[in-house]
């Protein structure tokens, strides 16, 4: 049997319920599409007859690949638990920032490098959320670019596609107001479609397998684990009991198989 490769930040399916060691896992806790886009082509050359299942994570993360001779030490939040490198991902003989650090230490250390990390810090959060929406699309365009010839599916960690409303002129995604324990109603909000038909039209959805209620059409794991399961099979509710939202607070490995056999497998 091929092994399947399940690739990600750190909601890559954890499949070894059902594959054992015929699974392949590249978690990369915080990585935006893009930096996912970047372990592909670096790990696609390994399993060119294997079958993928890639995670497509939120929208707006920051994530850079570092110069080669960029000097970047480790000065990353104590309480943090992070790749042994350090304040970045080493993917090959390539490095990731997911800007982690905190920013009133590095401040203060004569050799981090500072303007290098508060310039690419600046410029992200600079963007709009169109543009932020726009480079989301297209990684997920050149991810599918990398895997033509490959056999693979794609899911989102939760409904970034629909459910956008704008305020005070910024756009905002009705999830923001969320504060039940339901998968909620995205109907009456833009659809990335609406927004950014061209770059929409570019990408196969066929290769997607969303888990769909009324009202909210794309749902990923997220909206799985909310109407499956109660709020215990969320890792991070067990330090985050007062928080109002559940998305992105890692569904757990009984509720990723689950969705793999209903949700991905069935699709």
């Amino acid at each position: 049997m091929n092994k399947i490769i399940s690739i990600g930040c750190s909601y890559a399916l954890d499949l070894y319920k059902i594959y054992g060691n015929n699974q392949i896992r590249y978690n990369y806790s915080s990585f935006s599409v893009s930096a996912v886009l970047e372990a592909i082509r670096h790990h696609k050359k390994q399993y060119k007859d294997n079958p993928w299942v890639v995670g497509i994570t939120q929208v707006g993360r920051l994530v850079k690949k570092l110069p080669k001779d960029l000097h970047y030490p480790n000065y990353i939040p104590a309480s943090m638990d992070t790749d042994p490198e350090g304040g970045y991902v080493k993917i090959g003989d390539e490095r990731f920032s997911t800007f982690i650090e905190n920013h009133d230490v590095i401040k203060t250390k004569s050799d981090f490098p500072l303007e290098w990390w508060e310039t690419q810090f600046k410029t992200h959060y600079d963007k709009s959320i169109e543009e932020h929406l726009n480079e989301y699309l297209t990684s997920i365009y050149d991810i599918q670019t990398e895997l033509k010839g490959f056999e693979y599916k794609m899911f989102l960690m939760n409904n970034t596609l629909e459910g956008y409303y704008y305020s005070d002129g910024i756009l905002r995604h009705l999830y923001s107001k969320n504060d039940k324990y339901e998968v909620q109603d995205l109907s009456s909000g833009l659809s990335v479609e609406t927004i950014l038909p061209e770059q929409w039209n570019k990408i196969d959805w066929s290769k997607f397998c969303f888990y769909e209620t009324k009202g909210n059409r794309y749902g990923g794991l997220d909206e799985y684990t909310i109407d499956n399961f109660t709020k215990d099979y969320f890792i991070d509710y067990a330090f985050r009991k007062d928080s109002h939202s559940m998305y992105g607070m890692h569904p757990n490995d009984i509720v990723q198989t689950s969705f793999y056999e209903n949700i991905i497998r069935k699709t």
